[in-house]
């Protein structure tokens, strides 16, 4: 059985790293990405620019089987200069058009969207729901930044190719990702409730991969307790199954320590 071939667009990012890692055992993984020089060799990484749509359409080969569009910029304030607007609506709207429509020429099947927890923003504070329920894809768009407001409107983008053109669009939510995710935990108290952590990063991406939706839009976040956002629907359409919760990883990660500290006593 041939593996199913995954581009990752920005996959140099922090969930672009992840997935590298954890996608290469069951699909043949090519990362793309603007960085120039990576700092390995690899023959299957590939320079490319979304905002270039003539790069794009020539270095995007038509095996593909899967996009996945990470592509991102560094974090900025929530109301931004014209000029961050610009890059901004560049890399987010122009850049996921162009991969929409690259895919589409391509004969892509499918194209994930790493979107943002930041498109309903406004609904939630420090990791809670402000609604008095949590938070679904159902409920209004309300960004809380510039960021999330892009974010928005590329899931609509990829609405539009869903329903004119042979392409599956799923656009993930994701919650809060980090490579250093322990000490994230330690030092964010909003991270117990929106944590995403790698395992089940990996786990939500490879759903994404495999389900036959022609379009969905959905939360990524762990089992953590008073999680702000509704997963039901990943559980019911993607067949994510968050594994992990901060909960958990906290209390194990504080029962390794207690056990090293034991171990420490009796060697001196």
């Amino acid at each position: 059985m041939n593996r199913k071939k995954v581009l990752l667009l920005g996959g140099m990012g922090e969930v672009g790293r992840i997935l590298q890692e954890g996608l290469c055992n069951s699909y043949d993984v090519l990362v793309a990405d603007i960085v120039k020089n990576v700092p390995f060799d690899r023959e299957n990484y590939v320079h490319i620019d979304v905002t270039n749509f003539n790069e794009l359409r020539e270095k995007v080969s038509p095996d593909i089987d899967v996009i996945i569009n990470l592509v991102g910029l560094p974090e900025k304030e929530k109301i931004i200069t014209e000029i961050e607007a610009e890059q901004m609506c560049n890399v987010y709207v122009l850049g996921s058009y162009n991969v929409f429509l690259v895919a589409n020429l391509r004969n892509i099947g499918k194209v994930i969207f790493a979107s943002t927890n930041h498109v309903t923003g406004n609904y939630e504070s420090n990791g809670y729901s402000k609604l008095g329920r949590p938070i679904d894809t159902s409920d209004y768009p309300s960004p809380d930044s510039t960021y999330g407001a892009m974010k928005a409107c590329a899931e609509l983008i990829g609405l539009v190719f869903s329903n004119e053109c042979p392409i599956s669009v799923i656009s993930l939510r994701i919650g809060t990702v980090n490579n250093n995710e322990m000490n994230f935990l330690a030092s964010n108290d909003r991270v117990k409730r929106t944590l995403l952590s790698k395992v089940d990063t990996v786990n939500l991406f490879k759903a994404a991969i495999e389900t036959n939706v022609r379009y969905g839009v959905y939360y990524g976040v762990s089992d953590n307790p008073d999680r702000p956002w509704v997963i039901e629907n990943a559980i019911r359409d993607l067949s994510y199954y968050p594994t992990e919760s901060a909960k958990d990883l906290i209390e194990e990660s504080s029962s390794k320590k207690a056990a090293k500290k034991k171990m420490m006593r009796k060697i001196w």
